[in-house]
């Protein structure tokens, strides 16, 4: 199976390559679109997976099976493509505000009556919450509107060890999150605008006590996760009190919720259904 898409953000990008390359054995492409993807530069690069950029042209040479979109700004376009060469195109939909236009679609986020895809990331073995390490694993948190109760625990804690991942200092690959996620004793993660939310179900899937907002998440995707291991930042002590407990509660409220495997099978059958259409 052939796979073109687009590069919203590389972390998307490696999530599909773990479906398409890693689970099915597939080839999976970029477009070279104008619009995320300009000329042979991009930032998707995570080794040892090297991203392989097409032009118009070679798309056209290579003759891909589906074409996929994971963005609004380019999905017009690409779905013209699709048309243009007999590719079948699918979107994927991981923003609330986004909409698709195709009925062929992989759903990243709440909604009715459909079939949802969880995209994957690497995992480490489940081990004890250990130590004084407190991290925070998005970028954007730095100017969030919850950096305050970040400030204010690091004062009340002064003992721990307050670290931001994402930022210049602490750079990571999509694949080294889980061991660093494991190095801490508690996930801090208040996002006050998301979508799928990689970082929230990373957080979960890794065992340890989420630090953040649960109003964050009301409505989205990963809504039902926050039915255990997640405490509010005013309740900090309550986590650090007993990290083992709120982390076992943390990665069975994952494991309840998450099943990667029964997703992959489904969207397998899904996507061999429309080549052979």
């Amino acid at each position: 199976m052939r796979v073109l898409t687009d590069l919203h953000h590389g972390v998307l990008y490696e999530a599909l390559a773990m479906l398409f390359e890693d689970r099915f054995d597939g080839e999976l492409r970029v477009w070279q679109d104008g619009y995320y993807v300009r000329g042979s530069e991009h930032h998707a690069d995570f080794p040892p997976r090297k991203v392989a950029v097409l032009s118009t042209d070679q798309v056209r040479a290579w003759q891909p099976d589906i074409v996929l979109s994971t963005v609004g700004g380019t999905r017009l376009r690409m779905r013209d493509l699709a048309h243009e060469i007999g590719a079948t195109y699918v979107d994927h939909i991981g923003n609330a505000w986004d909409e698709p236009i195709s009925e062929r679609v992989l759903w990243s986020v709440q909604h009715e009556d459909v079939a949802f895809y969880h995209p994957e990331f690497h995992r480490v073995p489940w081990t004890v919450p250990k130590g004084r390490r407190i991290g925070s694993f998005h970028a954007s948190f730095e100017h969030s509107q919850c950096r305050e109760y970040w400030n204010m625990a690091k004062t009340a804690h002064p003992d721990y060890e307050f670290v931001m991942y994402g930022t210049a200092e602490h750079q990571l690959y999509p694949w080294q999150v889980a061991d660093a996620m494991a190095s801490c004793v508690a996930i801090w993660h208040c996002k006050d605008a998301d979508g799928y939310g990689f970082t929230v179900h990373e957080a979960f899937a890794s065992g340890r006590p989420i630090i953040g907002h649960r109003y964050h998440y009301e409505g989205k995707l990963a809504e039902p996760l926050f039915r255990a291991g997640q405490v509010e930042p005013e309740r900090l002590d309550e986590a650090l009190f007993d990290p083992e407990w709120w982390g076992r509660a943390a990665r069975r409220s994952f494991e309840e919720t998450v099943d990667f495997d029964a997703e992959a099978a489904r969207i397998r059958g899904m996507f061999t259904m429309a080549v052979a259409a």
